[in-house]
């Protein structure tokens, strides 16, 4: 694990898993489910970076992006070919 590990607050931490899967190339390492089904956690390996995507828990204070009306972070992952990136996150 690096220094710091990314956890991300999502609407759908399913799709948001497959996505950076599709997209990035990242590798799925871990999930966590509650009881009855529900996605808590997706852990996910991008590189040697570690990134968690999580649903939404209000009542703790984890609130997505989307339900924020955005967000003050961003990811910066660098890849041999930005174009051939794009297309694969546009098609994700």
């Amino acid at each position: 694990m690096t220094q710091i590990a990314i956890h991300l607050v999502v609407t759908d931490p399913d799709q948001a898993a497959t996505w950076y899967t599709k997209a990035l190339g990242a590798r799925e390492t871990n999930r966590i489910t509650l009881p009855g089904g529900r996605t808590l956690t997706v852990d996910l390996l991008l590189g040697d970076t570690v990134l968690a995507v999580a649903g939404e828990m209000p009542a703790l204070g984890m609130r997505s992006p989307a339900t924020l009306g955005g967000t003050s972070a961003a990811l910066h992952v660098p890849v041999p070919d930005a174009d051939a990136a794009w297309a694969r996150a546009l098609e994700a």
